[in-house]
């Protein structure tokens, strides 16, 4: 009985269109007693009162610990710093890192005697508790970041000297002074680079000469050879072009999907009606009224209820199939032609029915029309029911990522607190 029901249960999963998001959070309950069963395991396991320290990069760490004193258990939180170096340590830390310092300022530069770029004045020493603060002799010339002003750089190079105070963090007494001498230049520019610093320099000079004239006129020829100017391409162009063509798509798309939306509505309205209209049908004609009259009188009832029969569309359908029978089409096919427009099964089906009625002129229509109202009614019902299943599904992305914060918050702390 256990393996039939467990066999079912198996079956409609596999079947299930969420089956993805059952098997997921199955896996994330079978994680949590995994993690629950491991932490309860570790709980009853007497530990060693003896604690590593830490390194001053990894920092500080807490214990939680549960302590027996005589009978009781109590909680216990053990904090536990960093382990620091004794002066002898520091001191030999700091002559290594003194030592190798200007290998870490160097940035792109090969050495201090020829700098051409920025410098990368670090402020602590990688991988050990030391700052580093920087004390340059010409602000001017560089800032405690390491960046260059070119501008007050001589051709020749420009000396500046750079003072380094490396300091111990947990005692920032223990500390030495390293001193730099780097010789600056400015950055070494290509030769095209050169003609264009001096085309800019002989048309801001000439610039600043001409400024009582009403025009100023660009030089025409530079080193003997002729100038010409052209504006910059711009691609403000391009950018409307693309923008223009990304806004088409969008419109289209748009409007594809309204169509879609709209059909999808219309045949949602034709559903929600069919009921009704087999309902009214049957009725009349068990009445004892003709088929055509009593269609027509269907149409003059959703008429005078004041439905809009424009947004009525099965209603509209029949006027249009009513209006064929006046003008002279045979009822067989007009009823036929009905089924094809509306492109619904059950409009289908009745238009079958009605056709073969008015072609073989069988009895018993009404009674064909009550047991597809039956049949109607039921899929109106499962039709009510699976518009709430798809109601209830847009709910379940907005819970599924509560879930996934919910579990994040107390399967990740879970993670960080095991130690193995």
């Amino acid at each position: 009985m256990l393996s039939n029901l467990f066999n079912r249960n198996l079956y409609r999963i596999k079947n299930n269109k969420y089956r993805s998001l059952i098997l997921f959070s199955v896996l994330i309950l079978v994680l949590g007693i995994a993690i629950f069963i491991f932490d309860l395991a570790r709980s009853k396991k007497e530990v060693e009162p003896v604690f590593k320290r830490g390194t001053a990069v990894e920092g500080a760490k807490k214990e939680a610990l549960e302590v027996e004193i005589g009978d009781s258990t109590e909680s216990l939180e053990v904090e536990i710093e960093a382990r620091e170096y004794a002066d002898a340590e520091v001191s030999k830390i700091l002559e290594r890192e003194s030592a190798q310092l200007e290998t870490y300022i160097l940035g792109d530069n090969q050495s201090l005697d020829k700098v051409t770029s920025n410098l990368r004045l670090i402020t602590k020493i990688p991988q050990e508790p030391f700052t580093v603060d920087w004390y340059p002799d010409r602000y001017d010339i560089i800032n405690l970041y390491g960046e260059i002003n070119t501008d007050n750089l001589a051709e020749e190079g420009t000396l500046v000297n750079l003072r380094a105070v490396i300091s111990y963090q947990q005692r920032p007494q223990l500390q030495t002074q390293v001193e730099f001498a780097a010789c600056i230049f400015p950055p070494f520019p290509s030769e095209k680079e050169k003609e264009v610093f001096q085309l800019e320099k002989i048309i801001k000079e000439k610039e600043e000469g001409s400024r009582t004239e009403e025009n100023f006129a660009l030089p025409r020829e530079f080193k003997e050879e002729a100038l010409t100017y052209y504006r910059p391409l711009t691609y403000r162009g391009i950018t409307i072009m693309l923008f223009g063509l990304l806004i088409g798509i969008l419109a289209f798309a748009k409007k594809h999907q309204d169509v879609a939306d709209k059909q999808k509505q219309k045949e949602r309205q034709m559903l929600l009606d069919y009921h009704e209209i087999i309902y009214k049908l049957t009725m009349l004609l068990s009445s004892g009224m003709v088929l055509l009259p009593a269609w027509k009188r269907i149409i003059e009832d959703a008429a005078r209820l004041g439905k809009d029969l424009d947004e009525r569309f099965a209603y509209q359908e029949m006027k249009q199939t009513y209006s064929e029978i006046t003008s002279g089409k045979s009822e067989a096919k007009s009823f036929e032609d009905f089924g094809r427009r509306c492109k619904l099964k059950p409009y289908l089906r009745l238009s079958a029915l009605l056709s073969q009625h008015l072609k073989q002129g069988s009895t018993g229509l009404a009674e064909q029309l009550k047991s597809e109202g039956r049949e109607a009614f039921l899929e109106r019902k499962l039709r009510a029911k699976r518009l709430g299943e798809e109601a209830g599904t847009k709910l379940l992305l907005p819970m599924f990522m509560m879930l996934a914060i919910a579990l994040a918050v107390i399967v990740i702390p879970a993670f960080l607190s095991i130690n193995i």
